[in-house]
């Protein structure tokens, strides 16, 4: 068995992020949430709140430091939350952030389905939000039936194309190995309510397929036995 995680360019993450609330915060014709919707401007100095899921994880912890260094850089203040797997605690923290004078919020929710009240609590007070990694909606809980129109600002990397170079590789390693299609079974697993995941998921499949030249089943469908593991893993 085999996985393949691709890295995220931190730096390049944290430009995105500064860079979008940079303007959004600073100008009041911005609509960074959806459109019709107020951001108050800023005189002075804008501050801003990163809240992410996770927070202690090795990925995430590379992705504070690059943001911190970047709005370092532009002279903007920053404040790094670590919220968990708590999704009740995106809301008490958006509302404390947003009592700490934030102009700004990033968020890596652990649940997109706190999306719609998370807008609404940015809406309410005029603050800019912008959405990292993971999508969330304004209008329900699930980003994957949400239409375009509908979801949040996103700054991110492709979930599809990180999915399809993982597939690519995997396809090219399954050849070297020799294996067969027949008796070999390919394994998934992802976190199946966040979209970016899903993306990069069913990319992977499809680059896997391609790159391989080989259609290979997956675990759980009638064959002999699994000679390699893809795992599509988020």
């Amino acid at each position: 068995m085999f996985a393949i995680r691709p890295r995220h360019p931190i730096a390049l993450v944290a430009l995105g992020l500064a860079a979008t609330f940079g303007l959004g915060a600073c100008s009041s014709g911005q609509e960074p949430i959806k459109p019709g919707s107020a951001v108050a401007s800023v005189d002075g100095k804008i501050a801003i709140t990163y809240l992410q899921k996770q927070g202690d994880q090795e990925y995430f912890v590379g992705e504070a430091e690059g943001a911190k260094a970047k709005t370092s850089e532009l002279g903007i203040d920053l404040k790094v939350v670590n919220l968990g797997n708590d999704a009740n605690k995106t809301i008490s923290e958006t509302q404390s952030a947003i009592a700490q004078k934030a102009h700004g919020l990033i968020v890596v929710v652990p649940d997109p389905a706190v999306g719609p009240q998370l807008v609404k609590t940015a809406q309410d007070a005029n603050v800019a939000l912008l959405t990292s990694d993971d999508q969330i909606c304004t209008t329900g809980p699930d980003p994957a039936t949400c239409g375009a129109d509908a979801l949040v600002p996103r700054v991110g990397f492709s979930g599809s194309q990180m999915g399809g170079e993982v597939g690519k590789r995997a396809g090219e390693e399954f050849k070297k190995a020799g294996w067969k299609a027949e008796d070999t079974r390919t394994i998934s697993a992802w976190k199946q309510d966040v979209t970016v995941c899903t993306d990069r998921v069913k990319a992977s499949a499809e680059a896997f397929t391609t790159a391989s030249g080989a259609t290979v089943g997956y675990e759980g469908e009638s064959g002999s036995h699994m000679s390699v593991g893809l795992r599509a893993t988020c």
